[in-house]
């Protein structure tokens, strides 16, 4: 007997158990081979059988993000376009117990990052595994880098009186540029961008103490960022005030003083100091001391009765 196989078009075979390897260029659809064996024996009569072979498609994993490379923390979702019969069975994975995915079984999940300040970015791999309605699989595994974000640190004095210039002492990790600002506006900056600016604060001409947010944002070459936010108090000018009991008399002439000084932000006149300096070389620290006053000439004398008022935060007027 004698044998003769045909496979499709252009395969064929003699043996009488030939192995023949069946392909499915699709992705998404069978294809169907209908294999002919025809018998002839030495009498020359023939037989013929025919059985159909039908081949599943493998699917095709793919996807794509729309960003290859993020800053930390990040959440990103994916573009799943793959190629698959049927209704299909997603499984997605991470080489990263830290990165969370909304759902592994979801045809487009989002995957969440964690925030890190290490200056080593992270590579994760995430790997798309695809199963079609008839079982068949295909795996993809693609790379995604995260850059680690930078560190802000700075320093800077917590209170004063104004006007005040101060500096800016930064210690900030793993960046390359930074970018400062203080709100509310009014504040001088000589260089924004530099990495220990000086900082011009007004003189407080308010009732009350003005707390100033001085933010520092620094940069990584990769745009990743980190903020810092630290606040200056700049405390109100008191108010220096006196009225006298009487400003011109014959001598000897003997004045009290009331002191009408304000302190402002709150605060009561006894948090006040005072210093009294009269141009007769009298002088005093109380709150409202008494002069005297002579004249042993025969023209008016004046003299001038000065007060400074510091307060209790050293602002002085």
């Amino acid at each position: 007997v004698n044998s003769f196989w045909t496979f499709n078009a252009t395969n064929t075979s003699s043996s009488y158990s030939p192995v023949f390897t069946f392909t499915n260029s699709s992705n998404t659809l069978d294809t169907t081979y209908n294999v002919r064996l025809v018998v002839t024996a030495g009498t020359g009569c023939t037989d013929t059988v025919v059985h159909p072979v039908t081949v599943y498609p493998k699917p095709k994993a793919q996807f794509s993000f729309a960003n290859n490379a993020v800053c930390a923390p990040a959440t990103i979702s994916v573009n799943n376009s793959s190629l698959v019969k049927g209704t299909a069975i997603y499984n997605w994975s991470v080489n990263s117990g830290a990165v969370l995915i909304s759902d592994v079984s979801a045809a487009t999940p989002s995957f969440s990052f964690p925030d890190f300040q290490t200056g080593t970015d992270s590579v994760y791999q995430i790997r798309l595994i695809v199963t079609s309605v008839d079982g068949c699989k295909d795996t993809i595994t693609k790379s995604i880098s995260v850059h680690s974000r930078p560190k802000s640190i700075f320093t800077i004095a917590g209170e004063a009186c104004g006007p005040w210039t101060t500096a800016a002492t930064n210690s900030s990790q793993f960046a390359s540029t930074y970018s400062w600002t203080v709100n509310p506006a009014g504040v001088g900056i000589n260089t924004a961008s530099s990495q220990n600016p000086n900082f011009s604060f007004p003189l407080n001409n308010t009732a009350a103490a003005i707390t100033y947010a001085v933010k520092l944002t620094s940069s990584t070459t990769y745009s990743c960022q980190d903020t810092l936010t630290k606040f200056v108090i700049i405390y109100p000018k008191p108010k220096a005030d006196f009225t006298l009991s009487n400003d011109d008399s014959c001598s000897v002439l003997a004045v009290n003083t009331t002191n009408t000084s304000l302190a402002y932000n709150g605060e009561a006149q006894t948090s006040l100091a005072f210093n009294w300096l009269s141009s007769n070389g009298l002088s005093s620290t109380s709150t409202a001391p008494s002069f005297s006053y002579t004249n042993n000439g025969v023209n008016d004398t004046t003299y001038t009765l000065h007060l400074i008022t510091t307060s209790s935060h050293g602002c002085k007027d």
